[in-house]
């Protein structure tokens, strides 16, 4: 392969300005499909999207069902001609493609966008690793090769991990990665691989930038959420006090979370803004809510829900119900820590730069939420429910 550059040839749509298309992975999942909208619809981007199947038609066709899906008010077909399929072995060395069809990806595209991650937090290092930290150096040495790529590489806020004695520093900033820090599941460790990973390409002269999400919301006009909302912790969680019939008295938490339409522009804002080069960024809504806000919520929609002190949730945990999944859920996990709140004062000071601004969530937004997972079948309905809205102003 010769370090070939698209200069002196028609190079297609690029990114911020980069020649050559888009690359993208992990387009099927509940980021990425948000991530190929607004590449396509709102960037106007040529976007090749990485995926494995059994035929490029057939992935196609599964990508298009999940536009109708996410997007029922867009249509993909005005921007059909811009989206290419790659059919191949993400874990795979060059990712099982030939030689000649490597060598035309990586002379044809000048971005990267690495959304694929595999999300359980139960599975082993061996697992996930594959994915995780694998594909992120596959990707890191097809940037080398081919037109200049900048890596845009969506980590996540879990790689601050936690801390069994107290840390010599106040807040885990952009800057942090290896920090001593200790970690409870294989995702969080899988992610901070990555990004350690990410970090040296970026020392030896790769074109990189981490992003580091949070708990991704539903959409903030539709209440849409992903497609499988059994794998999502938060979803499970609102689910499982539903079932219960009772939840935590937690008026002082706070829960940070961003809807995925916002993380998705915040990414491409940030991009897109010429200074992300070598940057590590929180994409993290600064407005969190309280889990008694939601709470409330739960209860204005006409869900009976018990409040309880967590001492008597946890002591009381084996009568108050035989449900052990939906009760584990609400008890704390993991060995006693010290708390380590994020700094994410820089990232939002480049997000303002970049004219992009978190809006504050309100009771109307999870109220949408509330009302799609009914109607997939995911929660119940409860009495009532169609009688009257919500109240508004509830958080």
């Amino acid at each position: 392969m010769t370090n070939t550059n698209v200069k002196g040839r028609a190079a297609a749509i690029g990114f911020a300005g980069t020649a050559g298309k888009v690359l993208l992975t992990g387009a099927s999942g509940f980021l990425g499909m948000h991530l190929l909208h607004d590449l396509l619809v709102q960037r106007g981007a040529t976007v090749s999207c990485l995926l494995r199947g059994s035929s490029e038609q057939q992935v196609r066709r599964s990508i298009e069902d999940k536009w109708r899906w996410f997007f029922p008010e867009s249509e993909l077909g005005p921007h059909a001609e811009r989206l290419g399929i790659i059919v191949a072995d993400v874990t795979a060395p060059r990712f099982g493609l030939s030689e000649r069809a490597y060598d035309g990806l990586a002379e044809t595209h000048g971005a990267i966008f690495n959304v694929a991650a595999n999300v359980s937090g139960g599975g082993g290092l061996a697992e996930i690793l594959p994915i995780n930290l694998g594909l992120v150096e596959s990707l890191i040495e097809l940037a080398r090769y081919g037109s200049p790529k900048h890596v845009h590489h969506v980590s996540t806020v879990d790689v601050g991990g936690y801390f069994t004695e107290k840390p010599s520093f106040e807040a885990f900033t952009e800057q942090h990665l290896e920090a001593g820090q200790t970690f409870g599941d294989a995702y969080g460790e899988s992610k901070y691989r990555a990004e350690r990973a990410l970090r040296a390409a970026m020392a030896d002269g790769i074109a990189a930038t981490a992003y580091r999400v949070g708990f991704i919301g539903p959409h903030s006009q539709s209440g849409r959420f992903q497609q499988n909302p059994d794998h999502n912790y938060t979803s499970r969680y609102v689910r499982a006090c539903v079932r219960l019939g009772f939840a935590p008295y937690l008026p002082k938490t706070k829960i940070s979370l961003t809807p995925v339409d916002a993380v998705a522009r915040a990414i491409l804002a940030l991009g897109a803004s010429g200074e992300s080069d070598g940057q590590t960024y929180y994409v993290e809504n600064p407005h969190p809510v309280t889990h008694y806000e939601l709470m409330r919520v739960l209860q204005a929609a006409g869900y009976p829900l018990r409040l309880m002190a967590l001492e008597d949730v946890i002591g009381n945990a084996e009568r108050l119900s035989g449900d052990q999944e939906s009760i584990g859920l609400l008890l704390p996990q993991g060995p006693e820590i010290y708390p380590l709140r994020i700094d994410a004062s820089l990232s939002l000071a480049a997000l303002a730069r970049a004219g992009f601004e978190h809006e504050r969530l309100s009771g109307d937004w999870f109220g949408l939420f509330l009302r799609h997972a009914i109607d997939v079948g995911f929660l119940p309905s409860p009495r009532f429910w169609d009688v009257a809205p919500l109240p508004s102003g509830l958080f």
